[in-house]
């Protein structure tokens, strides 16, 4: 697994929709879905979401889309 370097590393409570979209969070995952296609609006496209909680125990639930999905999906497992 890459190293986080742990300078840079944002506590989930710090993120907000409003902040800069350039952070890295460490966190435990706690559950993740299978990858799903869906036909929307705009076309085709596939995502995944997954549960994740960091060092000072605080969760959130991301949710990936089409490129993102296939990045991240491979390297989120769960109870790592």
């Amino acid at each position: 697994p890459a190293q986080v370097d742990t300078q840079r590393v944002n506590p989930i409570r710090s993120l907000t929709m409003w902040g800069p979209s350039n952070w890295t969070i460490k966190a435990k995952v706690l559950s993740k879905s299978d990858m799903r296609n869906f036909n929307g609006a705009k076309g085709p496209g596939k995502l995944f979401s997954a549960d994740v909680q960091d060092l000072d125990g605080d969760q959130i639930k991301i949710t990936a889309f089409n490129e993102a999905a296939d990045r991240f999906f491979p390297l989120l497992e769960q109870g790592r």
